[in-house]
């Protein structure tokens, strides 16, 4: 284990967010057991009021979060591999922490995902005068609570198994993950060349279907229900397509599939924008769905949810774009300055 400043100010944000998230949550369990906003009783007015300051305790917690996960992804990516014996990138600090690492990011994904859900529903119960959709964002508030408390064990048992003693082999294990040139231009049984039309026709459609929705669009039936498969379906085919086959237009050198390396100065940082997008845009593609929905239970908030949508999808579009100018950008340049591709 080690005590980095870094880490223990990981497992400090993600504390204080839970306090904060538990301490909103006894006011989501009374929305759930005596909700009553037709009542003219004290108990509810007292409620009414928890539930305000519930809500901007929530927002707080959300901050210090995703500030929590930030410092994570950058001490992981920049910090701890000088700490660790043959560690070069965030690939050595993951193996590092034998297998907790990786778990510990991925649920702190997942609570990302629910704190967003949570999120969005309270901006748009804001926005109606009788916040009708409080019992519905309590419940959502209610479901998250194990996530984030979840989420700050496993951070700690990722850093109490963090060994920086034994060297790891960091970046070998990306090489030694193939044993021939057929394996390391292949993935999932699909070659390079399928990933990359994959990820080509899928950016097309995903830039041609977000404009539509703009120009009006997004108002026929079944509109966010495709663009809710459309996001993830180009986040996949995106992260594959930049780990094997754009990120060697970074590199430098072919077949060198770690997304950590990414993260580092040498190579300009670029994991952080790229990463970034693919994030914004997976839980984007969802929102306007996730709006569509809350209207079928509050037609009042027709109007907001429509204004929500464009706003969704003009971020799909502006990340859309950063990660393509980041992706595909040092590509182009490559073969404007060598007049051929990296095979």
């Amino acid at each position: 284990m080690i005590w980095h400043p870094m880490l223990l100010s990981v497992l400090l944000l993600q504390a204080l967010a839970l306090a904060l998230w538990l301490w909103a949550s006894t006011a989501y369990l009374g929305v759930t057991l005596r909700w009553s906003p037709s009542s003219p009783h004290a108990a509810q007015i007292r409620l009414e009021r928890a539930v305000e300051a519930a809500s901007l305790s929530s927002k707080l917690a959300i901050f210090l979060y995703v500030c929590a996960v930030l410092t994570w992804i950058v001490a992981v990516a920049s910090v701890l591999p000088r700490l660790i014996p043959g560690a070069m990138c965030g690939t050595g600090v993951l193996q590092a922490m034998e297998g907790q690492g990786e778990r510990a990011l991925l649920l702190q994904g997942v609570t990302l995902c629910a704190l967003a859900l949570w999120h969005a529903t309270d901006r748009l119960n804001r926005t109606l005068p009788r916040a009708t959709l409080t019992p519905f964002a309590a419940r959502i508030g209610l479901l998250a609570l194990p996530l984030v408390a979840l989420s700050w064990l496993d951070t700690y048992r990722a850093i109490a198994a963090l060994n920086p003693y034994d060297a790891v082999d960091c970046c070998a294990v990306v090489y030694d993950s193939v044993r021939s040139t057929a394996e390391a231009t292949s993935y999932l049984g699909w070659s390079d060349a399928v990933w990359l039309t994959l990820f080509a026709v899928a950016s097309f459609w995903l830039g041609i279907w977000a404009m539509a929705g703009l120009f009006g669009q997004a108002q026929r039936t079944g509109f966010t229900a495709v663009l809710a498969i459309l996001g993830p379906m180009w986040c996949v085919a995106a992260a594959v397509t930049l780990v094997k086959i754009l990120s060697a237009y970074h590199y430098g050198v072919l077949h060198h599939h770690c997304p950590w390396c990414l993260f580092l100065p040498e190579h300009r940082l670029v994991g952080y924008p790229l990463f970034l997008a693919l994030i914004v845009i997976f839980l984007e593609s969802f929102a306007p769905l996730v709006a569509g929905k809350l209207t079928d239970m509050e037609t009042e908030l027709h109007e907001v949810a429509a204004l929500r949508v464009r706003s969704s999808l003009k971020r799909i579009l502006l990340f859309l774009l950063i990660y393509l100018a980041f992706s595909v950008g040092p590509a182009l340049v490559w073969r404007w300055r060598f007049g051929v591709w990296m095979h």
